[in-house]
C-alpha cells in the first residue's frame, strides 16, 4: 500500500479509538447518575399513579353520594342503576391503580438496585 495511505488510515483509527474511549469514559462517569434518575422516576411515576387512584375512588365516593341525594329526592327506582354502576366502576379502576401501583412504589423504596436491573431486563427485550 501507500505509505500516504498508511498514515491516513493509522490517524482515523487513533482518531476512532480516542472517540470510543472517550464516550466510554463518559458512560461510565454519567452510569450513578442515571440509575438515580430511572429509580427516582419509576418512584414518582408509582405515586402519581397512587394518588390518581385515591382521586378516583374519592370522586366514585362522592358520584354516590350525589347520586344517592338525587334518587331520595325524586323516588327513582331502577333509573339510579346506572349511576351506581358508573360509580362502582370508577371505584374498581381506583383500586386496580392502587394494585399496580403501590407495590412498584414500595420496591423503590425498599429495593432500588432491582428496579434498576429489571429496567436494564426491559430494555435487553
Amino acid at each position: 500500500m501507500d505509505p500516504k495511505v498508511n498514515e491516513q488510515l493509522a490517524e482515523l483509527l487513533a482518531f476512532v479509538k480516542k472517540g470510543a474511549e472517550a464516550t466510554t469514559d463518559f458512560a461510565v462517569e454519567q452510569a450513578p447518575l442515571v440509575a438515580r434518575e430511572i429509580v427516582a422516576w419509576t418512584f414518582w411515576h408509582a405515586i402519581a399513579g397512587c394518588l390518581l387512584a385515591v382521586f378516583a375512588a374519592a370522586f366514585a365516593f362522592w358520584c354516590g353520594r350525589v347520586v344517592k341525594r338525587w334518587a331520595n329526592r325524586r323516588d327513582v327506582g331502577e333509573e339510579l342503576m346506572f349511576p351506581v354502576f358508573g360509580a362502582a366502576a370508577a371505584g374498581l379502576v381506583a383500586v386496580g391503580l392502587l394494585v399496580t401501583n403501590a407495590p412498584a412504589a414500595i420496591k423503590v423504596a425498599v429495593a432500588p438496585r432491582l428496579v434498576i436491573i429489571d429496567y436494564i431486563g426491559k430494555l435487553t427485550k
